[in-house]
């Protein structure tokens, strides 16, 4: 074994030495003393706010599950910590709700719910409904349901209903209407839970959430300017393209292409000209360096010119490819892996360009379900084409 190997080992043999000796020392402690001792070393896996008046911390994604649901890239410390609160669950109601809590923060939200279910099998407490709530809005970051979604809201207004002032239960209200929508309605609740909030940190949070949300209604109503632009002149203005290229990528990704695709197909080309559709590419291409807009013009052209079958596939390929783009940015994930999986299962040859960017984010969900060598694979693969193609925005995004 070499040095460092031995140090690394002996520093690893400490820490679990000292978690142990915390451990033994600390057992017998009140519940709320072992709860409190946990929420201080746990990690915020997480958006949602749990009962209990947890410390404020950032959301991390370090404490998620790996496929055999044990928690990942959680130190020995932060276990036994969870071992203490669990072992006192059958002390009262509370008790059981704080060891449901710590089965959230550890990543497991079956777990979580089921032991809510047992504290609180008629549903009358608050802190239960809350941490129903945040259940829900965990598996709504995971699989992008929007039920998750709506059953989160749904208790975090049981949750309000026994105590009008609960700050996590406004908190998570907020995050259920980002999820859902309607902006407006987000918005104030994000507002409400500003003014709940009794630390300065959760006050930040919430009030930047508010802010997020009114800066993307903003950018909808430019887009939809944009769109009006493309839709009257087929065309954008030099002042455009040189203010907002992202907005215009945009448009020119999800409005101007899939037109201009089905009008390939219905053999309706005047309705959307190629040459004004890659004059559109071309200047992109100029303002931000990035070959993708070209490439994928490209493509899809040699496609539509070999038969018809093919362009049907490309067309198909395309669509799923915006409409994964549009529920990955609508927070809906499980919709947006399964548009992203037939992206890059495509036989078409050429490949879509768009495959690189629908790889990262298949990777994504490897990293998230621990198959961390997968997501490396993927990542390198989209890495190593889009820099060889000269695709900006994707190659960003790989790296």
């Amino acid at each position: 074994m070499t040095t460092s190997r031995k140090q690394a080992a002996a520093v690893s043999a400490a820490g679990l030495i000292a978690a142990g000796l915390w451990y033994w020392t600390t057992a017998g402690q009140s519940p709320d003393v072992e709860f409190s001792h946990f929420t201080r070393l746990a990690p915020r896996p997480f958006r949602a706010r749990l009962p209990g008046g947890l410390p404020y911390r950032p959301a991390t994604d370090a404490s998620r599950t790996a496929p055999n649901g044990t928690p990942v890239d959680l130190p020995a410390e932060v276990r036994l910590a969870a071992a203490q609160v669990e072992l006192a669950a059958d002390v009262s109601a509370e008790a059981r709700v704080q060891a449901a809590t710590v089965r959230l923060l550890l990543g497991d939200i079956a777990g979580a719910l089921s032991r809510a279910d047992a504290a609180d099998p008629n549903s009358l407490r608050a802190d239960a409904s809350v941490l129903r709530s945040a259940a829900h809005l965990a598996r709504y970051e995971e699989n992008g349901d929007p039920v998750d979604a709506a059953s989160g809201l749904d208790w975090a207004l049981r949750a309000l209903d026994r105590d009008s002032n609960l700050e996590e239960a406004r908190h998570n209200v907020g995050l259920a209407f980002s999820y859902l929508g309607p902006p407006r309605l987000a918005i104030q609740s994000w507002s409400g839970a500003s003014t709940a909030a009794r630390s300065e940190d959760w006050r930040r949070e919430a009030e930047a959430n508010a802010s997020a949300l009114s800066s993307e209604t903003d950018r909808e109503a430019r887009v939809s300017q944009f769109v009006e632009s493309w839709e009257g002149s087929r065309s954008f203005s030099a002042h455009q393209v040189r203010a907002a290229p992202d907005l215009v990528r945009e448009v020119f990704e999800r409005t101007v292409v899939p037109s201009w695709i089905w009008s390939l197909l219905a053999g309706q080309t005047t309705q959307v000209p190629t040459d004004a559709v890659r004059a559109v590419a071309r200047t992109l291409v100029d303002r931000t360096s990035d070959r993708q807009p070209l490439d994928t013009i490209d493509v899809i052209v040699r496609a539509c010119g070999a038969e018809l079958a093919s362009c049907k596939q490309i067309a198909r390929l395309y669509q799923h490819y915006v409409e994964g783009r549009i529920a990955w940015d609508a927070n809906r994930y499980g919709e947006a892996y399964a548009h992203f999986d037939r992206v890059v299962a495509q036989s078409a040859t050429p490949r879509l360009p768009e495959s690189g960017w629908a790889n990262i984010h298949l990777g994504l969900r490897d990293y998230y379900a621990g198959r961390f060598a997968a997501a490396r694979r993927r990542a390198a693969d989209a890495l190593g084409q889009a820099r060889g193609k000269g695709y900006v925005a994707t190659a960003g995004r790989a790296a």
